[in-house]
Protein backbone atom coordinates (compact mmCIF):
# COMPACT_ATOMS: atom_id res chain seq x y z
CA UNK A 1 0.00 0.00 0.00
CA UNK A 2 2.62 2.45 1.13
CA UNK A 3 4.16 1.57 -2.61
CA UNK A 4 1.30 3.07 -4.25
CA UNK A 5 1.28 6.08 -2.62
CA UNK A 6 4.09 9.24 -3.77
CA UNK A 7 5.67 9.09 -0.82
CA UNK A 8 6.11 5.26 -0.36
CA UNK A 9 7.94 5.52 -3.94
CA UNK A 10 10.26 8.34 -2.90
CA UNK A 11 11.34 6.29 0.04
CA UNK A 12 11.68 2.92 -1.60
CA UNK A 13 13.46 4.60 -4.62
CA UNK A 14 15.89 6.24 -2.14
CA UNK A 15 16.35 3.40 -0.54
CA UNK A 16 17.42 0.89 -3.55
CA UNK A 17 19.49 4.05 -4.80
CA UNK A 18 21.66 3.71 -1.14
CA UNK A 19 21.72 0.24 -1.61
CA UNK A 20 22.93 0.40 -4.85
CA UNK A 21 25.49 3.36 -3.93
CA UNK A 22 26.99 1.10 -0.90
CA UNK A 23 27.36 -1.77 -3.71
CA UNK A 24 29.42 0.57 -5.97
CA UNK A 25 31.73 1.85 -3.04
CA UNK A 26 31.87 -1.83 -2.14
CA UNK A 27 33.34 -2.68 -5.16
CA UNK A 28 35.14 0.28 -5.90
CA UNK A 29 37.37 0.09 -2.85
CA UNK A 30 40.77 -1.26 -4.35
CA UNK A 31 43.10 -3.49 -2.05
CA UNK A 32 46.03 -1.32 -0.87
CA UNK A 33 49.92 -2.51 -0.34
CA UNK A 34 52.31 -1.10 1.47
CA UNK A 35 55.34 -0.36 -0.81
CA UNK A 36 58.42 0.05 2.04
CA UNK A 37 58.29 0.78 5.55
CA UNK A 38 61.44 2.88 6.49
CA UNK A 39 61.89 4.01 10.23
CA UNK A 40 65.08 6.01 11.11
CA UNK A 41 67.11 5.79 14.72
CA UNK A 42 65.77 6.89 17.53
CA UNK A 43 67.37 8.25 20.20
CA UNK A 44 67.30 9.14 23.98
CA UNK A 45 65.10 12.16 24.97
CA UNK A 46 67.59 14.56 26.14
CA UNK A 47 71.20 14.92 24.70
CA UNK A 48 70.33 11.72 22.35
CA UNK A 49 72.29 11.28 19.29
CA UNK A 50 69.39 12.75 17.01
CA UNK A 51 69.98 15.74 19.12
CA UNK A 52 71.39 18.35 16.57
CA UNK A 53 69.01 17.35 13.86
CA UNK A 54 66.35 19.60 13.39
CA UNK A 55 63.25 17.52 13.57
CA UNK A 56 62.23 18.64 9.77
CA UNK A 57 65.64 17.51 8.28
CA UNK A 58 64.80 14.14 10.62
CA UNK A 59 61.75 13.73 8.30
CA UNK A 60 63.27 15.05 5.25
CA UNK A 61 66.25 12.88 5.51
CA UNK A 62 63.88 9.67 5.83
CA UNK A 63 61.34 10.46 2.92
CA UNK A 64 64.60 10.95 0.48
CA UNK A 65 65.51 7.85 1.71
CA UNK A 66 62.29 5.76 1.43
CA UNK A 67 61.36 7.52 -1.95
CA UNK A 68 65.18 6.44 -3.44
CA UNK A 69 65.78 2.98 -2.39
CA UNK A 70 61.72 2.31 -2.86
CA UNK A 71 62.05 2.97 -6.40
CA UNK A 72 58.59 4.61 -6.33
CA UNK A 73 58.16 7.20 -8.89
CA UNK A 74 58.00 10.61 -7.11
CA UNK A 75 55.99 12.32 -9.61
CA UNK A 76 53.34 10.20 -9.52
CA UNK A 77 52.40 10.61 -5.51
CA UNK A 78 49.11 11.96 -4.57
CA UNK A 79 49.88 13.24 -1.35
CA UNK A 80 51.66 13.37 1.70
CA UNK A 81 50.34 12.92 5.62
CA UNK A 82 52.81 13.44 8.49
CA UNK A 83 51.78 12.83 11.98
CA UNK A 84 53.43 15.36 14.67
CA UNK A 85 52.11 15.78 18.45
CA UNK A 86 53.49 18.78 19.44
CA UNK A 87 53.40 21.47 16.55
CA UNK A 88 55.21 24.30 18.05
CA UNK A 89 58.51 25.71 17.73
CA UNK A 90 60.56 23.60 14.81
CA UNK A 91 57.97 21.85 14.70
CA UNK A 92 55.02 24.49 13.95
CA UNK A 93 54.03 25.36 10.47
CA UNK A 94 52.97 22.06 8.01
CA UNK A 95 55.28 19.61 9.11
CA UNK A 96 55.02 17.74 5.94
CA UNK A 97 54.94 20.10 3.35
CA UNK A 98 58.45 21.70 4.52
CA UNK A 99 59.29 18.50 5.11
CA UNK A 100 58.82 17.17 1.33
CA UNK A 101 60.58 19.84 -0.19
CA UNK A 102 63.31 19.09 2.07
CA UNK A 103 63.58 15.75 1.05
CA UNK A 104 63.52 16.78 -2.82
CA UNK A 105 59.92 16.09 -3.17
CA UNK A 106 58.29 17.51 -6.38
CA UNK A 107 57.20 21.09 -5.33
CA UNK A 108 53.39 20.42 -6.74
CA UNK A 109 53.58 17.40 -4.01
CA UNK A 110 50.79 18.51 -1.39
CA UNK A 111 51.66 17.54 2.70
CA UNK A 112 49.84 18.02 5.40
CA UNK A 113 50.45 17.54 9.09
CA UNK A 114 47.99 15.98 11.66
CA UNK A 115 47.79 15.57 15.57
CA UNK A 116 46.33 12.23 17.13
CA UNK A 117 48.86 13.05 20.00
CA UNK A 118 50.52 9.24 20.88
CA UNK A 119 48.74 8.20 17.61
CA UNK A 120 49.97 11.05 15.34
CA UNK A 121 52.38 9.14 12.95
CA UNK A 122 49.86 5.78 12.75
CA UNK A 123 46.94 7.68 11.71
CA UNK A 124 48.77 9.22 9.37
CA UNK A 125 49.45 5.97 7.41
CA UNK A 126 45.81 5.02 7.77
CA UNK A 127 45.05 8.07 6.20
CA UNK A 128 47.13 7.50 3.86
CA UNK A 129 45.63 3.70 3.01
CA UNK A 130 42.30 5.11 3.10
CA UNK A 131 42.82 7.77 0.62
CA UNK A 132 44.83 4.88 -2.16
CA UNK A 133 41.83 2.62 -1.10
CA UNK A 134 38.75 4.94 -1.86
CA UNK A 135 40.08 5.45 -5.14
CA UNK A 136 41.51 8.92 -4.40
CA UNK A 137 45.27 8.43 -4.61
CA UNK A 138 47.06 5.99 -6.54
CA UNK A 139 50.05 6.61 -3.91
CA UNK A 140 50.44 8.47 -0.73
CA UNK A 141 53.02 8.33 2.31
CA UNK A 142 52.06 8.36 5.74
CA UNK A 143 54.57 9.05 8.10
CA UNK A 144 55.83 11.01 11.48
CA UNK A 145 58.13 12.69 13.15
CA UNK A 146 58.72 13.94 16.81
CA UNK A 147 61.52 15.39 18.70
CA UNK A 148 61.54 15.71 22.36
CA UNK A 149 65.27 16.88 22.31
CA UNK A 150 64.00 20.27 20.64
CA UNK A 151 60.80 20.57 21.05
CA UNK A 152 60.16 20.45 25.23
CA UNK A 153 56.95 18.36 26.48
CA UNK A 154 56.12 21.09 28.43
CA UNK A 155 53.48 20.19 30.60
CA UNK A 156 52.07 17.50 29.25
CA UNK A 157 53.60 14.76 31.50
CA UNK A 158 54.47 17.14 34.29
CA UNK A 159 52.34 15.87 37.40
CA UNK A 160 52.82 19.01 39.48
CA UNK A 161 53.68 21.54 36.16
CA UNK A 162 51.01 24.26 34.97
CA UNK A 163 48.08 22.87 32.86
CA UNK A 164 48.54 23.66 28.96
CA UNK A 165 47.03 26.65 27.26
CA UNK A 166 45.54 24.94 24.34
CA UNK A 167 42.08 23.34 26.69
CA UNK A 168 39.94 26.86 25.97
CA UNK A 169 37.88 27.83 28.61
CA UNK A 170 34.25 25.77 27.41
CA UNK A 171 36.20 22.08 28.17
CA UNK A 172 37.35 23.19 30.98
CA UNK A 173 33.88 24.33 32.27
CA UNK A 174 33.06 21.12 30.98
CA UNK A 175 35.27 18.92 33.67
CA UNK A 176 35.27 21.57 36.39
CA UNK A 177 38.70 22.78 35.39
CA UNK A 178 39.90 18.89 36.14
CA UNK A 179 41.84 17.98 33.08
CA UNK A 180 45.32 16.68 33.79
CA UNK A 181 47.98 16.25 31.25
CA UNK A 182 48.97 12.93 30.42
CA UNK A 183 51.10 11.92 32.90
CA UNK A 184 48.62 12.25 35.64
CA UNK A 185 45.78 11.00 33.70
CA UNK A 186 47.77 7.80 33.15
CA UNK A 187 48.52 7.19 36.71
CA UNK A 188 44.46 7.72 37.06
CA UNK A 189 43.70 4.99 35.04
CA UNK A 190 46.11 2.52 36.80
CA UNK A 191 44.18 3.19 39.63
CA UNK A 192 40.88 3.28 38.63
CA UNK A 193 41.61 -0.24 37.04
CA UNK A 194 43.85 -1.68 39.12
CA UNK A 195 46.52 -2.41 36.18
CA UNK A 196 50.08 -3.46 36.80
CA UNK A 197 53.19 -3.27 34.74
CA UNK A 198 53.05 -6.88 34.99
CA UNK A 199 50.00 -7.44 33.90
CA UNK A 200 50.33 -4.48 30.88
Amino acid sequence: AAWRTGHGRRARWHALQRRLCALRVRHALRVVHLGRCLLCGCGLRRGGALRDWHPLDLLAHTLDHLVRHSGADADALDDLIAGCALQRGEQAGNVARNALLGAGLPIGLPGTTIDRQCGSGQQAVHFAAQGVRSGEYDWAIGCGVESMSRVDLGPLFAPGGPRGEWYGTRSLARFEGNLPAQGPSAELIVEKWGLTRERL
